[in-house]
């Protein structure tokens, strides 16, 4: 009987995982502790970026936006990461269709432990219905561990990872 209440449960979460995340306006002045990720489809330049950003990063520029904290479900009372959510969104630069896909990278399993709330995303893209980056993006807890940003060029196979300063 618990495992059906459980799965119960699970169906009526289910449809909160899907829902729509907000888009985070870049008008926005940021303050503190808004972290969030994007993706600048620039069809006139030719080229695709994908990034994370904070507001010691200075002012966002035009692109779609999503906050960090929107992409992952803490429940208010535990602390504990109750789901994540993703974002689809696709980019057409001349003959090459890329389709990005944000997920949320919760710091840990209870935003209370350690490194819990340091949360970031993960960046799937896919050129051509092929996978062509998969990371984790950095977050403060680990600076190292992940990207910074990609930037992909009309023509070019690969994309120009960006990393923290720190890294090589």
């Amino acid at each position: 009987m618990r495992s059906g209440f459980a799965f119960a449960a699970l169906l009526a979460l289910a449809p909160l995982a899907s829902a729509e995340v907000p888009e985070y306006d870049f008008r926005k002045p940021p303050h503190d502790g808004v972290v969030v990720v994007g993706m600048e489809c620039h069809k006139k330049n030719g080229t695709l970026e994908v990034g994370i950003y904070s507001p010691s990063a200075g002012p966002l520029k035009r692109m779609d936006l999503w906050r960090i904290d929107d992409l992952i479900d803490v429940d208010p009372k535990t602390f504990f990461v109750l789901h994540t959510r993703r974002v689809e969104r696709s980019c057409t630069l001349g003959a090459d269709h890329y389709r990005v896909r944000f997920e949320g990278l919760p710091g840990a399993a209870n935003a209370m432990w350690l490194c819990g709330a340091a949360m970031s995303a993960s960046v799937t893209v896919w050129k051509n219905e092929r996978e062509v980056l998969k990371e984790d993006f950095d977050n403060d807890c680990r600076p190292d561990h992940g990207i910074r940003g990609a930037m992909f060029r009309s023509g070019s196979e690969q994309p120009e990872i960006i990393r923290s300063p720190a890294q090589p």
